[in-house]
């Protein structure tokens, strides 16, 4: 019988990095932010969400990727940065206070300030 000649494959290309997968607290560390403002930044509902591979309950960055690349790209400020990018459709001025306007009247312990906060960080109402 004949045997199948053996093709090697095809060395990497060196013009693009390589795209490495990493997780939350290696994003953190290589962004120099904390892991719960990464871990903000995936869950969903979150205006501005970091590009993202979710297996299950695991949460997987691709480092060098062009789509984690855009969006660091969209944060850079100053220094001859490129220009911001507009964010997706979100509630315009009127339509925030009516979002708001819940929050501000729920009257509790927690306070009416961190539950706006945090109504407003992540775009929604609790």
């Amino acid at each position: 019988m004949a045997e199948t000649p053996v093709v090697p494959m095809p060395a990497p290309s060196t013009d693009q990095p390589q795209i490495e997968l990493i997780d939350c607290i290696e994003l953190a560390k290589r962004v120099m932010l904390t892991e719960s403002w990464v871990r903000s930044h995936v869950r969903r509902g979150c205006v501005d969400m970091i590009p993202h591979l979710r297996f299950g309950d695991y949460i997987r960055f691709e480092w060098n990727s062009e789509a984690l690349n855009d969006w660091i790209d969209r944060h850079r400020c100053g220094y001859g940065a490129a220009a911001p990018q507009a964010l997706p459709e979100g509630p315009t001025g009127t339509e925030t206070r009516e979002l708001a306007s819940p929050v501000l009247r729920m009257d509790n312990k927690q306070g009416r300030g961190a539950r706006l906060a945090r109504a407003v960080y992540c775009n929604r109402v609790a």
